[in-house]
């Protein structure tokens, strides 16, 4: 789910027409977001492969 919010968070801007500063803050703000959702999916398979 949060990885759909993060690239929600990147596309939004360019499908709303957006100033540089929300524009750019958006956009850094999805890539955290999708960056600590894979890093979560892959703590979590990493997790039931020792189980």
């Amino acid at each position: 789910m949060s990885l759909i919010s993060g690239l929600w968070f990147v596309l939004f801007p360019f499908i709303y027409s957006l100033t540089d500063g929300v524009l750019w803050s958006s956009i850094i703000l999805g890539l955290i977001t999708i960056l600590f959702s894979l890093w979560s999916l892959s703590s979590k398979s990493k997790l039931k492969a020792v189980s």
